[in-house]
């Protein structure tokens, strides 16, 4: 019974942990926008071969939430024009709105410009502009 007791305290809690690493490790290497995106070492050889077309790929991400926050970094890169358009100017860090609430931090550190984040993907992406739906 001892061997028994040691196993299910012990051992299978740091088994579901390794199972839960992995499978968040999977997820997130396995990230669906990599297909269509890829790494910029695998981009520069096609962008030679797209900067021959006239006009870049154009993108419209809808809405400015975590998803379209992600979509964006994925999409900014020189061959590709992204137009986010969003019923909000601003993105919301959802977790810290708890911490705005109690006066821990304050509602700005939990609020970011939409406009500020689509200016920075218009650093890398031959262009970027946000309209508010």
């Amino acid at each position: 019974m001892g061997i028994l007791d040691f196993t299910i305290r012990r051992v299978a809690p740091a088994a579901t942990a390794t199972g839960l690493v992995t499978w968040a490790s999977i997820t997130t290497f396995n990230d669906d926008w990599d297909d269509y995106f890829p790494p910029s070492s695998n981009s520069s050889s096609n962008s030679s071969s797209s900067s021959n077309s006239s006009e870049p790929e154009k993108i419209v991400i809808l809405g400015s939430g975590w998803a379209a926050l992600s979509a964006l970094r994925k999409c900014a890169s020189p061959d590709k024009s992204i137009v986010v358009v969003s019923p909000r100017p601003h993105f919301l860090y959802t977790p810290l709105l708890a911490s705005s609430s109690v006066g821990t931090i304050t509602l700005r550190s939990a609020c970011e410009p939409l406009r500020a984040l689509v200016e920075r993907a218009a650093e890398t992406a031959s262009s970027a502009t946000f309209v508010r739906a």
